[in-house]
């Protein structure tokens, strides 16, 4: 079972992930945030093997909540998503070791192949 760190400050289109995510057999969310100060206190007492985060987040954006991640669980792969079609945050979510990078715009299929091939 992969287990799922879902991070996303807006709780409808959270709930709408976690909905397309968990339609495979295969995943769980087994925790939402909605920012990515929340994102970093959750990995602190859950286990994750994916982190999916929104770049734009409130106390802590999700490039921010990637470094800190990264840095303390290195074994945590992590899925940046956005509204925003800027190389410039593909780069920096990349620099701070970010495994992916999608538009939250992309097809439901999309998000799983993303998440299994992080």
């Amino acid at each position: 079972m992969i287990r799922i760190l879902l991070a996303e400050d807006q709780a409808m289109v959270r709930q709408g992930l976690k909905m397309m995510i968990e339609t495979d057999s295969e995943m769980r969310v087994t925790g939402e945030a909605g920012s990515g100060k929340d994102a970093v206190k959750l990995c602190e007492s859950h286990a994750f093997d994916i982190i999916v985060l929104d770049i734009r987040m409130p106390e802590m954006n999700g490039l921010e909540a990637a470094r800190i991640i990264r840095t303390r669980w290195p074994q945590c792969k992590v899925l940046m998503l956005t509204t925003f079609n800027d190389e410039q945050y593909a780069l920096e979510a990349l620099k701070l070791g970010a495994n992916g990078y999608m538009l939250k715009d992309a097809e439901p299929e999309a998000l799983i192949r993303s998440i299994r091939s992080c």
